[in-house]
């Protein structure tokens, strides 16, 4: 997906925030250039009805530098470009790679080597089949045909964007949460989301309040930060974790 495609299915932002174009610059060859492009353009603001938000880099500064601290190859190094409600965070990588952060609980997940490293479908014959398209002989050949292209940041963004994300986010409770959580709360405003009051709680809606992502730093309910990767093994997808202290106080 580009800039183009996500235009085209998603649209401008919901309560758009224009840009300054000095500070979108200053993250030009940190993130993407279309990126700084779109929020020049059209600017930052909400999706799915105020479930995903995109934002500049320094929204999120303060708290990745405590958060990510001491892990040295990516300190320093992750730009946030959106967030979820509940405080996903996707990140670029200055070399291109995209993360998300699940902030409250510290995982960190490569999504880029998820995508590098989806195993090609046990169907893929079927697949061609249904198609209508001639298998090629060589299985090689056949995988790469089908493989999905290296992951964008607007393939991220996009399913952040997307109200299907959230329509299949189930509690505990076995409902929508999303939605029984804005009915509980009420809607977030742009730099709010809703967190989790202790990790020692049901995933429902009652267990959740709004918070200002300023204050996110003081709601985090792990000392580590889980950094995992995609690696291919046997022809099978595996992950691949590291864990990071987080001095937190």
């Amino acid at each position: 997906m580009n800039k183009e495609d996500f235009l085209e299915i998603f649209g401008t932002p919901e309560t758009s925030q224009l840009v300054d174009r000095n500070l979108a610059e200053r993250f030009r060859g940190l993130v993407p250039d279309d990126l700084v492009d779109f929020w020049i353009d059209h600017g930052i603001g909400a999706y799915a009805g105020s479930f995903y938000r995109l934002c500049t880099p320094d929204t999120f500064y303060p708290l990745l530098s405590r958060l990510l601290a001491n892990i040295p190859t990516l300190r320093g190094k992750l730009h946030a470009v959106g967030y979820s409600a509940f405080g996903v965070v996707d990140l670029c990588h200055e070399n291109g790679r995209i993360f998300s952060f699940d902030v409250q609980f510290g995982a960190l997940t490569d999504q880029t080597s998820r995508r590098d490293n989806e195993p090609p479908p046990h169907d893929i014959a079927d697949l061609y089949a249904l198609a209508g398209i001639e298998m090629p002989a060589s299985h090689e050949e056949a995988v790469s045909r089908i493989k999905l292209g290296p992951l964008s940041v607007w393939d991220e963004l996009a399913i952040g964007a997307s109200p299907e994300t959230y329509r299949n986010y189930i509690g505990e409770d076995g409902r929508r949460l999303p939605s029984e959580v804005m009915k509980l709360l009420g809607p977030i405003s742009a730099n709010q989301i809703y967190i989790l009051r202790s990790a020692e709680l049901e995933n429902i809606p009652a267990s959740y309040v709004k918070t200002d992502i300023r204050d996110l730093l003081d709601n985090i309910l792990s000392e580590t930060v889980s950094v995992t990767e995609f690696i291919t093994e046997n022809g099978m997808q595996n992950t691949h974790a590291e864990i990071f202290p987080v001095q937190l106080r």
